[in-house]
């Protein structure tokens, strides 16, 4: 489990889980005519999650590979254990709603070696 500090001494930064800021992402993509993210990464519920609606955002599709995110057993406002299990599931669920794409890794990888038509 993860233990956070203390709420006083957290950094509040809107960039922190924004990797098309953090990293000049967007940019990167635009100059190369890439237009679908694949996403794997930890802190589904966090960063995964607002990768996957920043492209969405950005008019990119997002596909999350489901076996190489993930997010750990984490206390709720009352101090409960929420277990990764129940956090990760209901992190994909509205991801899926909006249109990110979940994935195996098997079913991404073998989409590589098909030819686009």
């Amino acid at each position: 489990m993860i233990r956070r500090p203390p709420r006083s001494t957290q950094s509040r930064s809107s960039a922190a889980s924004d990797v098309y800021k953090r990293q000049d992402l967007g940019s990167f993509l635009d100059d190369r005519g890439i237009g679908h993210v694949t996403i794997a990464g930890y802190m589904t519920n966090v960063c995964c999650d607002t990768t996957a609606r920043q492209a969405l955002h950005r008019g990119m599709g997002a596909t999350l590979l489901q076996a190489a995110v993930g997010v750990p057993d984490m206390e709720d406002a009352d101090g409960d254990i929420i277990p990764a299990a129940d956090l990760q599931r209901a992190s994909l669920a509205p991801l899926q709603l909006i249109g990110v794409e979940l994935s195996t890794v098997d079913e991404w990888a073998g989409s590589l070696a098909r030819p686009e038509r």
